[in-house]
């Protein structure tokens, strides 16, 4: 399958460092949820997570949650779609569908500016 082991020294880590600009980006988009939602930039982080596991990677080019699982995950609205088809939900959203619909688009919006300003200053950094 040509997959080969890799071993890393502890506390060095340049050895990993494709992990290692993940975690980058994370650090680089929480100061910016911090900023534009001071009190709930928390609850955001659920859609940060789940944007960067969407996108595909440039060194693989996959989607991470692909390479994970095989295929890509359900997302939001596919959950919503199967609610109206008379399916059950695994989850109560709290709301209505309305008001979970209005505050997906926002957060989904919030994350999608996020992710171009990342993008953009991403590429200004290589």
């Amino acid at each position: 399958m040509g997959c080969v082991p890799r071993f890393n020294s502890l506390c060095r880590p340049q050895s990993t460092g494709l992990d290692q600009r993940a975690v980058g980006n994370v650090k680089n988009i929480v100061p910016k949820l911090a900023m534009d939602h001071p009190k709930q930039w928390h609850t955001y982080l659920p859609m940060v997570t789940w944007c960067l596991r969407e996108v595909p990677n440039e060194t693989t080019g996959v989607a991470p949650s692909t390479l994970v699982r095989g295929h890509l995950p359900s997302g939001p609205l596919a959950l919503l779609n199967d609610s109206w088809c008379n399916k059950e939900l695994p989850i109560t959203f709290g709301k209505d569908a309305r008001e979970y619909l209005r505050g997906l688009h926002t957060q989904l919006e919030d994350a999608k500016a996020d992710a171009q300003v990342e993008s953009v200053m991403t590429r200004c950094v290589v």
